[in-house]
């Protein structure tokens, strides 16, 4: 869970220009988190309305099998509940994991530095946010909808601040070129010259076609880019799945 939160606040701190350079500087993008970020997501948080949220979440389906795999990895399938604490251990191992796995080409500094500068404070504020019920443990059932609001307020808050405009899926669409052409490139070819499995599982999840079929028909709305968001990240989950399994 936390490592996802990391990413949700990585992605709700972008509002405005100077914030990517702070991604940079992670003293900078921590302080921002607890005192822009996290105090605006909670104002927001309690302003919605919950049950109009959740009667549009069953609507279109979203299931978030991403959480659910996140629980079953962290804390076993049977599992209803998971602890601040074995969230804390989860999330190290999983940074651990990447690190371990990811091509000397690319860069892990910025995970490393997370991993080691684990702000108590920061933690504290984002379990608050995901433990509505107060109970010190995040629930299945409970971090899918919280999960869910906070992607809806992230997601208004990109379209009001004119990032994402209303030709968004043109603008989508060409992921489903650039990502085959970077798993093509000289630099991708050398490394999947070693990982011919991982090359062969990259180009079924990820080949023209079926991203074409992902990025398509993407509404410029919160509950649009929502369902978006939480398409690629149970992709993004069952692509890790199979290569934690098959490596």
């Amino acid at each position: 869970m936390r490592f996802s939160v990391f990413s949700l606040f990585a992605f709700a701190s972008s509002f405005s220009a100077d914030s990517f350079a702070d991604f940079n500087n992670p003293d900078a993008m921590i302080t921002r988190m607890k005192t822009m970020v996290i105090p605006m997501m909670k104002n927001e948080f309690d302003q919605l309305d919950h049950e109009k949220m959740h009667e549009e979440m069953k609507e279109d389906n979203i299931q978030m099998n991403f959480v659910d795999r996140g629980f079953d990895f962290c804390v076993g399938v049977e599992v209803e509940k998971m602890s601040f604490e074995e969230d804390r251990k989860c999330s190290e191992k999983i940074s651990e994991m990447i690190i371990d796995h990811v091509p000397d080409q690319i860069s892990t500094d910025q995970i490393s530095t997370f991993a080691e500068q684990e702000d108590e404070d920061l933690m504290n504020q984002l379990n608050e946010l995901f433990d509505v019920d107060r109970d010190g443990h995040f629930s299945r059932s409970e971090s899918k909808e919280v999960l869910y609001c906070y992607l809806r307020i992230g997601s208004q808050k990109l379209i009001d601040f004119g990032i994402i405009q209303d030709d968004i899926s043109t603008a989508i669409s060409s992921f489903a070129t650039t990502i085959p052409e970077i798993m093509n490139s000289d630099e991708a070819k050398s490394y999947f010259n070693d990982h011919r499995r991982l090359y062969q599982t990259f180009q079924t999840r990820f080949n023209k076609v079926r991203l074409e079929n992902l990025f398509k028909n993407v509404d410029a709305t919160s509950r649009g880019i929502t369902k978006l968001v939480v398409k690629l990240m149970d992709e993004f989950s069952d692509f890790a799945a199979e290569v934690y399994h098959d490596y």
